[in-house]
């Protein structure tokens, strides 16, 4: 398998720690807990050493990150950054919920001043999502070019027609027109030829340019795929539990004949440079690489190819 990072151990023992779970998620009462909670708490120990190892090497991704990502709940403190397409909305909910409870009216990070930003920055409970990086990144296509929306009318507008007009030859007028149709080959394609050389944009961006997490110390880093267990456990810790229910009852579904489906219809050398460019998402948090796209990769020998770094992506996220 290829990996990006050199605690490879560390990453399985994350994923290790899901099926322990799993096994014992029938337990009865307070072991149920206690099984729940040691084993959260070891998986965040785990988190924790991978982020602080790539925070190191990787001293070009401090500073602040953008204040309008962080949601902010003033009693008790508590600070999330808000990753879209990792149950971005039922986070929402959640909050306006808790909001509404104590009559507070300001709800992003960036409508505080300096001082306040500060203190819930370095005082409050701080949460952060992610999920696998690759399904995270169809998820993000899906809810943007195939399943639209009307408020979705300004992704197309400003990136549909853009993406259709520069990797689409012999593209029709009315795709050139409203942008509608962008395919997963062409997304992909963008951002390995165009997204990573500008601003990209919030929806597909790495979570190291979304939620800098060498820089903002997050008190518990939850995954999309344990989202019910993960969100429960930080509502509790938070001390809102008891105030909020978590707009979910299971876990989501595991996609891989989905994310086979998609990202076959891509060159292998372009699932390699999406490696480079989501490093980070990848070695953060223990996702290992290339992860469900595995057979994707794999060469006539049935090992997986080449990890080097030349070719498109030069670069990864925001400069």
């Amino acid at each position: 398998m290829i990996t990006f990072f050199e605690t490879e151990e560390s990453a399985k023992r994350v994923l290790r720690f899901h099926e322990a779970l799993d096994r014992n998620w029938m337990a009865d009462g307070e072991k149920k807990e206690d099984i729940l909670h040691s084993g959260i708490e070891e998986r965040q120990r785990d988190l924790r050493r991978l982020l602080i190892n790539y925070c190191r090497a990787n001293k070009h991704k401090r500073g602040l990150p953008s204040l309008y990502r962080f949601q902010v709940i003033e009693s008790p403190p508590i600070v999330f950054c808000m990753v879209p397409r990792i149950a971005s909305r039922q986070w929402r909910a959640t909050f306006k919920q808790l909001r509404q409870q104590t009559g507070q009216l300001l709800s992003n990070l960036d409508q505080y001043v300096f001082t306040d930003v500060w203190n819930y920055l370095h005082k409050s409970y701080k949460i952060m999502f992610v999920r696998e990086p690759f399904d995270w990144l169809l998820s993000a296509y899906k809810d943007k070019f195939a399943s639209t929306r009307t408020v979705d009318r300004y992704m197309l507008e400003t990136y549909g027609r853009k993406i259709i007009r520069k990797f689409r030859p012999n593209a029709t007028k009315r795709a050139l027109e409203v942008g509608d149709d962008v395919k997963f080959p062409e997304f992909i394609e963008y951002i390995l030829k165009e997204g990573i050389h500008e601003q990209l944009n919030w929806h597909w961006n790495t979570y190291d340019d979304q939620c800098r997490p060498c820089s903002v110390d997050f008190n518990f880093i939850g995954r999309f795929e344990s989202l019910s267990r993960d969100a429960r456990y930080a509502l509790k810790k938070a001390g809102v539990l008891n105030f909020t229910q978590f707009p979910t009852n299971s876990n989501y579904p595991k996609r891989r004949d989905e994310l086979i489906k998609h990202y076959s219809q891509i060159p292998p050398e372009w699932i390699m440079e999406l490696g480079r460019v989501y490093r980070s998402s990848f070695e953060m948090f223990g996702y290992p690489f290339p992860g469900p796209l595995k057979v994707l990769l794999k060469n006539d020998t049935g090992q997986t190819g080449n990890s080097g770094h030349s070719g498109i992506a030069g670069q990864t996220g925001n400069p």
